[in-house]
């Protein structure tokens, strides 16, 4: 039988202490290495991510704004006096930045596109910085309700806006967004 209450010999406890001490092993500042290696891919990871839903939050705004604009031309052909402006153009670009909320009307940029019927030639009136192009001495002021037609021609509406992305530790670039709608004008 074993006797439980002998002594453990001066042998016996060294050679416990040296399997305790190969299984315990000092790792002192192993932890700030761990850190140091995994905190820069997290902020990235985390930046990416949350500039990513940025980024498309601000093309589903301007795809809403798009489709805005486009509607707006295709079903008022033609009935654009309001009492300030007959320019159809400008009216739709007050629908778009309308539309777009939370982008400066200045940092968007239009294309509308009016084919008067389906085999028509298109007219592209273009604006860089908001509504400034589509003044009143603008082409789509003087020819833009001619350009529509009397119907059953196309309008198209793209709105383009730039967004630049902050991720930690990548090359910020500069991305350009654009919403495109096409409608039939009614």
């Amino acid at each position: 039988m074993f006797d439980i209450c002998r002594k453990i010999s001066l042998r016996e406890r060294r050679a416990v202490h040296l399997v305790r001490r190969f299984f315990i092993s000092h790792s002192d500042g192993g932890a700030l290495v761990e850190t140091a290696l995994v905190v820069p891919l997290m902020l990235t990871l985390i930046t990416g991510m949350a500039s990513f839903g940025i980024a498309l939050n601000n093309y589903l705004l301007l795809s809403h704004a798009a489709a805005v604009g486009a509607r707006y031309l295709a079903i008022n052909q033609g009935n654009f006096s309001n009492g300030t402006t007959t320019n159809p153009c400008a009216m739709a670009a007050t629908q778009i930045q309308a539309a777009a909320v939370g982008i400066a009307a200045s940092q968007l940029s239009y294309s509308i596109t009016l084919t008067p019927t389906a085999s028509g030639t298109a007219t592209t009136y273009t604006s860089s910085n908001g509504t400034t192009g589509f003044g009143s001495g603008s082409a789509c002021a003087t020819g833009g309700t001619a350009a529509m037609g009397t119907g059953g021609g196309i309008v198209s509406v793209s709105v383009s806006h730039s967004v630049t992305p902050f991720v930690v530790f990548w090359s910020n670039r500069s991305l350009s967004l654009t919403g495109t709608t096409t409608e039939v004008i009614q």
